[in-house]
C-alpha cells in the first residue's frame, strides 16, 4: 500500500500528465501532510483463549460425563470480539439387564462485538487524517474538505453487539424385548435465543441525518427459537449360521416454533441514553413476526448378509412437511442397495488387496428445505399499506396448494479397495436425476403475482468420486 508522501507524489504527477498546470494543483501541502496506515489503524494483535475442565467415571451401572469451557478471543479485527461459556452433561444409567436410560444436555452463552470495516482499510487515501487535531475522529476529509465516513469512530462510538444462548438435551430410553429385539426412545428439546443491539452515535455521520443534525439511531432484535423432537425405533438382529438378518421399523414427530421482535428509536437526548424506549415516541417503530414447522415421518430398513460376503438393502419411508400444501404434504421414498465382498470369497488369495467391495445402489430422496410458508398465501400487513385511514395488506407471497416435494432418483455403484492394509482406494460413479425441481419462477400476470415457488423443471447430474 502507498504511503501519504507515495499517493501525493503520484496525485500531482497524474495532475501534470493530465496538461494541468502544477501551480494550480488544488491540493495544497500545507493541508495535505496525513501518512496514515489504514492497516495498522484497523488491525490489531490477536489474542485466543480456552480453558475446559471436564469429570468422568462411574461404575458397571452408571456413568457420568460433565465439562465446562470459557473461551475468550480478540479479533485482529478492531472492535471485533468473542467470549463464549459452554457447559456439556451425559448420563448413561442401566437399571437393569433389560432397560437402560441415557440423559444428554448441553448449553451455552455467547458474546460478541461485530464491527465490519467494510473495504475502508484497503481503499481509503493514506492521506487522510482520521483524527482532528485536538485528537477526536475527524468528520471531514482535511484534503477535500468533503464528508469523511471514518470508520474508526464508528468502531469507537456505536455499538454491534450480539448476544446468544442456546441450551438442548434428550432423554432416551432402551429397552430389550427379547434376544436380538430392542425398543429405543429417544425425546429432546432445542431452544435457541439471540439478541443483537444496534446503536449509530450522534457523534459521527452514522447517526447524523442527512443535513448532519446529531440524531442516534438504535436498533434491536430478537429471537427465541424452540423446537422438540421424538425419535421412536424398534431394532431387530439375528444371526442364523452364516445368515444375519437386521431390520428396523421407527417414526419420528418434530414440532418447531420460532418468535422474533424487533424495535426501532432515534433522534436521542445524547449518547449515554441508547435504549429505544427513551426516543421520542414519533420515531419509534416496532415488528414481530412468527414461524411454525411440523414433520411427521415413519420409516423402516431391512437388511440382509449371507456369509459375510453378499449383502442386500432396502429402505423404505414416508415423510410429512406442514411447509407444503395440506393435500400434497406426504412423500413416499424408496431405496435399495447390494453388495459383494469379492475378498472374503474362499478363491480369493490376493496378499497386496486385501479388500475388495462391489456395490450397487438405486432409490428416491425428498428434499424439504424451502420457506415455512413457500405454499400458502401471505401478506404483509403496513402502515404504508393503509388507505382511507384503514390500515390495509398486500399478497406477498402467491398461495400453491399443489407445491409439494422436490424427488431425486439417485444411481450409485462402485468399489472399495484396500492395499497392503495400508491404502484405502475407493472409486464411485453416480447419476442423480431431479424429476421434480423447485424454484421461484414466473407465472401469469392474471394470477396476482410475478413469481411463484413452485416445482417446474428437471436436471440430471452424472460423475465420479
Amino acid at each position: 500500500m502507498l504511503t501519504g508522501d507515495e499517493y501525493r507524489e503520484l496525485a500531482a504527477e497524474a495532475y501534470a500528465n493530465a496538461g494541468l498546470n502544477p501551480a494550480d494543483y488544488p491540493f495544497p501541502l500545507m493541508k495535505d501532510t496525513a501518512n496514515t496506515d489504514w492497516y495498522d489503524k484497523f488491525f490489531r494483535n490477536g489474542l485466543t483463549m480456552l480453558h475446559d475442565l471436564s469429570f468422568s467415571g462411574g461404575n458397571e451401572r452408571t456413568r457420568y460425563f460433565i465439562s465446562g469451557a470459557y473461551f475468550k478471543e480478540k479479533k485482529t479485527m478492531i472492535a471485533n470480539d468473542n467470549e463464549r461459556l459452554s457447559i456439556r452433561m451425559n448420563l448413561d444409567q442401566r437399571i437393569n439387564k433389560r432397560l437402560s436410560l441415557a440423559f444428554k444436555m448441553g448449553g451455552s452463552y455467547n458474546r460478541n462485538n461485530l464491527f465490519l470495516p467494510q473495504s475502508d482499510y484497503y481503499t481509503n487515501r493514506p492521506n487522510i487524517n482520521p483524527y482532528n487535531a485536538d485528537g477526536s475522529y475527524a468528520l471531514y476529509d482535511s484534503v477535500t474538505g468533503y464528508r469523511f465516513l471514518n470508520r474508526l469512530a464508528y468502531a469507537a462510538q456505536n455499538d454491534f453487539n450480539q448476544r446468544t444462548f442456546a441450551v438442548n438435551g434428550n432423554v432416551s430410553a432402551t429397552l430389550k424385548l427379547i434376544d436380538g429385539l430392542e425398543f429405543t426412545t429417544t425425546n429432546g428439546l432445542d431452544f435457541f435465543n439471540i439478541r443483537e443491539d444496534e446503536y449509530e452515535s450522534r457523534k459521527n455521520w452514522s447517526g447524523m441525518d442527512i443535513d448532519g443534525k446529531p440524531v442516534g439511531y438504535a436498533r434491536r432484535a430478537q429471537t427465541n427459537y424452540l423446537r422438540w423432537i421424538s425419535i421412536n425405533r424398534l431394532n431387530y438382529a439375528k444371526q442364523f449360521g452364516a445368515h444375519l438378518v437386521e431390520a428396523l421399523i421407527g417414526s419420528e414427530a418434530m414440532d418447531g416454533r420460532r418468535n422474533s421482535l424487533y424495535a426501532f428509536g432515534s433522534n436521542f437526548a445524547n449518547d449515554d441514553i441508547r435504549e429505544i424506549s427513551f426516543a421520542p415516541e414519533e420515531t419509534q417503530r416496532a415488528g414481530s413476526s412468527v414461524e411454525e414447522e411440523s414433520a411427521l415421518s415413519g420409516f423402516s430398513r431391512v437388511s440382509y448378509t449371507y456369509d459375510k460376503r453378499f449383502a442386500a438393502l432396502f429402505n423404505l419411508r414416508r415423510d410429512g412437511n406442514s411447509r407444503f400444501g395440506k393435500d400434497v404434504a406426504w412423500g413416499t421414498f424408496a431405496s435399495a442397495g447390494v453388495a459383494w465382498t469379492v475378498s472374503n470369497e474362499a478363491w480369493w488369495k490376493s496378499k497386496t488387496i486385501d479388500f475388495v467391495k462391489v456395490k450397487a445402489s438405486y432409490g428416491t430422496n425428498g428434499n424439504s428445505r424451502v420457506g415455512n410458508y413457500a405454499s400458502k398465501g401471505l401478506y404483509s400487513f403496513d402502515e404504508e399499506y393503509s388507505y382511507n385511514g384503514q390500515p390495509g395488506a398486500v399478497m406477498t407471497t402467491g398461495e400453491n396448494p399443489a407445491f409439494s416435494w422436490e424427488t431425486t432418483r439417485m444411481f450409485n455403484t462402485g468399489i472399495n479397495l484396500s492395499i497392503l492394509k495400508r491404502i484405502s482406494v475407493e472409486l464411485e460413479g453416480y447419476r442423480n436425476t431431479t424429476s421434480r425441481l423447485i424454484d421461484n419462477v414466473d407465472v401469469s400476470r392474471t394470477t396476482g403475482r410475478r413469481r411463484l415457488t413452485r416445482i417446474w423443471a428437471a436436471c440430471a447430474i452424472p460423475g465420479w468420486n
